[in-house]
Formats: structure tokens, sequence, C-alpha cells
């Protein structure tokens, strides 16, 4: 039987940083997830592969069916939460698998935390920037996609270029604009 992997929330891990308590856990959760953002696409460990197997790239038996979303997940469904358990120890076998990493454990969202303070979102996950190792890249903040994302099913369904920065809120690309916009007034 293995070690016993103990998580914690990101929000606590976050303070723990700030505080300079334990600047270890973080660090090392962008290592790991900088690790797997590097490895080639078609690494069944890399982000891009494990990204697929939630949702895009589409792949799978129903990968050409227009009544199939292309995903893998079943949210919605009474078979997520077994299905999303298996998924979330794979991606965290992936951190682990980057050297210096193995002790790293996947972070969860406390939604019962108070929420006045600390801020409500740990700001690793809104700032562009992290600092570490020599690098300032954030991968907590978004990923370059390292090949096209070309979806069809009948029509264009969906498609980003190779070099293509994600990042994790809804309608990013339009609220950037509206950031460059704002601070040109």
């Amino acid at each position: 039987m293995g070690s016993v992997r103990v998580r914690h929330s990101l929000q606590y891990i976050q303070q723990l940083y700030d505080s300079g308590v334990d600047r270890s856990k973080l660090e090392n959760l962008i290592r790991a997830f900088r690790g797997i953002q590097a490895l080639p696409p078609d690494d069944p460990r890399s982000f891009f592969h494990l990204g697929g197997l939630h949702g895009l790239p589409f792949s799978g038996p129903g990968k050409k069916d227009t009544k199939w979303w292309g995903g893998y997940c079943w949210h919605g469904s009474v078979l997520f939460p077994t299905w999303h358990r298996i998924y979330i120890l794979t991606f965290e076998n992936a951190l682990r698998s980057i050297r210096g990493c193995q002790d790293v454990t996947l972070p969860f969202w406390d939604e019962l935390l108070n929420l006045e303070s600390p801020p409500p979102i740990p700001s690793v996950l809104t700032s562009p920037t992290f600092e570490l190792d020599g690098r300032t890249d954030n991968p907590l903040y978004s990923y370059k996609l390292q090949k096209a994302l070309v979806e069809k099913i009948d029509n264009h369904r969906y498609s980003k270029p190779a070099g293509y920065d994600t990042v994790r809120y809804p309608l990013s690309g339009e609220y950037r604009q509206l950031l460059v916009i704002v601070s040109e007034c």
C-alpha cells in the first residue's frame, strides 16, 4: 500500500506561501504543472493529452457524432463522480511524475471557506506571472497550446491555433479586449 496523499485547499496552500510558512507546496505545484505542460502533446501525462480526456481536443468513438459533445467527462450524469475521481487521480499521477514533484497533490477548492478574508480567489489563479526557478510564466493562469485544435464534425465547431494562450475564465478574449480598451481610456 502506497503512502497517504494529503490534499489541501488551494486557498490554504496560497496562504502558506504568502505567509512564508511553507512555500514548497505551491512552488512544487507550479513546477509540476510546468512539467506536464512542457511534455509532448502525445505523451499520456501531458497537459494537452489530459485535456483531451476531459474535453478538448475531442477524441474517442463519438468524435464525429454531432449528437455527442466530444469529451469523455460525464458532467450532468450519475457516472460523473466515478469518472471524475479516476480522471483526477490520473491527472495527479501525471503531476507527480515530474522530477522533484513526487509528493505533489492536486489541491481542492474549499467552498466553505470564509470568502471575506483571504480573497475569494487565490492570486496564483489570477496572476499571469509566478517567479520561480528563473521563470515568470504561471501555468495555473494559462496554457499555450502546443498544437492546433481543429474540431470539425459537419461544420466548423471549434478551433484554436498552435500557440494560442488559454486562460481560466469564459469569454477570456473579450475580457482581454475590454481590459485594453479600459486601460486606454
